[in-house]
């Protein structure tokens, strides 16, 4: 009986050890959200311009191109309720601000983190942007909150584990907030996903309207800071275009151009096509390469002196 309870101990407490160690190195490792958070927090009192947004703010914009001081805070599916969140935590505390960058892309007014598939990113935000569980609509008593592998979920920190024993750097960005690890181009890849990237973009539904009113507390809260606001849609690659429902796209578009109508201190910028950006420029379907965010970004900074 003895023995047999000494196996059943071994039994349970080696996937016990093993989940101890896997949240223990998601805590320990540096990755891009600690190297961007620890960054920001230590110039966010000297940074006249902040970009937000997602993926393609992240990739598409880098701050070296700008002459101010510019930092990248957008992140991956990251949805304007957090942009708002990461605004609202820290605009007290950045007294030379005078500009910020949010590009819009043609699903961030029906795409909301927290209802879609990589829903378990808002964790990230918790852990490591010090965000309440509320603001996040986190239950109080989740237990996901409290585990790193709960809440990323097992799977994804499985493959974070074996990037780790590899070695891999994990830090994807620059000491700027810049994604740094979209190098080169395979046209034959982005010809083949494009038609499957944009019908993922399409299919997100979540209320227009609700991301209209999250928008307006961003442009209000401006107004309030005497911050410009700069709407801009950053170049995506033709064969990614063709696919995007423009139903949804003429309604974004009406949207931006209204609101800067309506608010002086807001600009909008429509370059979803602008020319010359070549599918060479691109890594992927709708993410700028190197090459990519060195143009726009100089592009961008040029046209916001004139």
């Amino acid at each position: 009986m003895e023995q047999f309870l000494r196996k059943i101990l071994l039994f349970f407490s080696l996937p016990l050890v093993c989940f101890l160690i896997l949240e223990w190195q998601m805590r320990v490792y540096p990755n891009s959200y600690t190297e961007k958070m620890e960054n920001f927090q230590s110039v966010k009192a000297d940074i006249s311009c902040l970009i937000l947004g997602n993926s393609h703010a992240y990739y598409g914009l880098n701050p070296s191109f700008f002459p101010d001081k510019t930092y990248n805070l957008a992140n991956l599916s990251q949805s304007i309720d957090i942009d708002r969140l990461l605004l609202e935590h820290d605009i007290a505390k950045m007294p030379k601000l005078k500009r910020i960058i949010l590009p819009i892309s043609t699903f961030s007014m029906n795409f909301r983190i927290e209802d879609s598939e990589e829903s378990w990113r808002k964790y990230d935000y918790l852990y490591y942007a010090g965000f309440e569980q509320a603001e996040l609509n986190i239950p109080k008593y989740e237990l996901r909150a409290k585990s790193m592998v709960l809440g990323k979920g097992i799977s994804s920190c499985m493959k974070i584990m074996l990037k780790i024993l590899k070695g891999e750097d994990l830090r994807y960005c620059s000491n700027l907030g810049w994604a740094n690890n979209y190098q080169g181009s395979n046209i034959s890849s982005i010809v083949a996903n494009s038609e499957k990237t944009a019908k993922r973009h399409n299919s997100f539904e979540y209320s227009f309207e609700a991301n209209k009113v999250i928008l307006e507390g961003i442009i209000s809260k401006c107004e309030e800071r005497g911050i410009e606001l700069v709407l801009v849609n950053l170049p995506v690659s033709k064969p990614y275009y063709t696919f995007t429902d423009q139903e949804k796209w003429v309604k974004v578009v009406a949207e931006l151009s209204d609101q800067a109508a309506e608010n002086s201190h807001v600009r909008y910028i429509n370059w979803i096509q602008k020319e010359g950006f070549g599918i060479e420029f691109f890594h992927d379907p709708d993410h700028l390469n190197h090459e990519g965010a060195e143009k726009v970004s100089k592009l961008l900074d040029h046209y916001l002196k004139q």
